[in-house]
């Protein structure tokens, strides 16, 4: 017959080895989880963005410039929208993306573009913060 002291110790044990083993499942359920949900939403955004490029090239193939460079100017909304996400957390930047921000920017207002109304907040909050680095946190940073 088992002591309890065997008793308790064979439970404490059993407890501690489910635990590590439910443990190490549950991380690999997730990673794998995570990585899959990656995959399909890194899949979706580029057949979005090369059904949208091709658009852009036809119409600009057969001269509808205008259209093109609409289509072009939505495009980089969205990467703004993501943009401004990023930069109210600290994300750094490279010099390059912010020299190439202020041109567009720039070029917007001599243009007369304005981003879709729903668009618009966000879109020149990301110009706001990616036109000063030396303002957001983290931004001492080339290397991307």
């Amino acid at each position: 017959m088992m002591s309890k002291n065997r008793f308790i110790l064979a439970i404490s044990g059993a407890a501690i080895l489910g635990s590590i083993i439910g443990g190490f499942v549950a991380s690999e359920f997730w990673l794998h989880f995570y990585s899959r949900f990656n995959a399909s939403g890194l899949l979706l955004r580029t057949q979005a963005d090369i059904v949208t490029r091709i658009s852009v090239l036809e119409d600009l193939r057969v001269r509808h410039v205008e259209d093109g460079a609409k289509k072009l100017e939505l495009l980089l909304d969205g990467d703004l929208l993501t943009l401004d996400a990023l930069a109210e957390k600290g994300q750094p930047f490279n010099a390059s993306l912010r020299d190439a921000l202020k041109r567009e920017q720039e070029a917007r207002a001599h243009s007369g573009y304005q981003p879709l109304i729903q668009m618009r907040p966000q879109v020149e909050n990301a110009f706001r913060l990616l036109a000063e680095p030396a303002n957001r946190p983290g931004n001492q940073s080339d290397q991307l």
